[in-house]
């Protein structure tokens, strides 16, 4: 053979080998991806039990700020729709309407005596009207 035979060879084995190598690492690492890791609680250093309590309140300042920004926005939307029950009082259209739909709903239901507005008369009166028996 002749010597840049050989070398080609060479380069040819050494690739080979190169490749068998990296496939037996991609398979080793496919079955080390679903192995159970074994994890050791209570096993920190001082170092990191700071570090971790610094992220938990960092976490839970920010989560106070958000619950904050959720209920003041919440207390103006109630404050707004407040204005709109008055305004919505038939109950009809906009997304606010839900209350008023209800005492809508209601005053239909059982009528404007339900308040002050009927006497006890009017009340018997209306039930023996409406008594199916």
């Amino acid at each position: 053979m002749s010597e840049a035979a050989q070398q080609r060879a060479a380069e040819t084995r050494k690739r080979l080998e190169e490749a068998a190598q990296k496939k037996s690492e991609e398979e080793r690492a496919a079955s080390q991806k679903y192995k159970r890791t074994e994890y050791k609680t209570g096993k920190l250093t001082e170092e990191e039990k700071q570090k971790r309590l610094a992220e938990m309140m960092g976490n839970a300042k920010s989560h106070e700020e958000l619950r904050g920004d959720r209920i003041r926005k919440a207390a103006e939307a109630e404050a707004v729709s407040d204005g709109k029950l008055v305004a919505n009082e038939a109950g009809v259209g906009g997304r606010d309407g839900g209350d008023a739909f209800l005492k809508a709903a209601s005053k239909a239901v059982y009528g404007a005596m339900s308040g002050e507005k009927g006497s006890l008369a009017a009340r018997i009166g209306s039930r023996k009207h409406f008594h199916q028996g």
